[in-house]
């Protein structure tokens, strides 16, 4: 979780961030009513509702940061299932090049 908030991290950390530019807290997951974030400097979480941006609160429950995370592994899964899918088509289609390829030598060697 900390090297996908220090890669998307966009937000300043409602704990720790004192520095004027200093961007520590990433969005992991955008809600109709709130959106969620998660910091790697304190590794803490907390939520900022959609509407008002400027209202934040920790986010100490135990069973919403599971849920949380539950639908990264989610998304995570989905995403190298389709990654896997494209390399099966590419391979099919890079093996029907390679035969074409085969066929189209074999057929300029027979000629005169």
């Amino acid at each position: 979780m900390d090297s996908l908030a220090r890669e998307l991290a966009s937000e300043k950390c409602v704990r720790c961030a004192k520095l004027p530019d200093w961007k520590t807290a990433a969005l992991i997951y955008m809600g109709s009513k709130l959106d969620y974030f998660y910091c790697y400097q304190c590794r803490r979480w907390f939520v900022r509702d959609a509407k008002y941006r400027y209202a934040t609160s920790n986010l100490d429950e135990p069973d919403a940061i599971r849920r949380l995370l539950a639908i990264l592994k989610l998304r995570r899964e989905m995403v190298e299932t389709q990654i896997e899918g494209v390399h099966w088509i590419w391979g099919r289609l890079s093996d029907a090049g390679h035969f074409l390829w085969k066929f189209i030598k074999w057929g300029s060697a027979r000629r005169p």
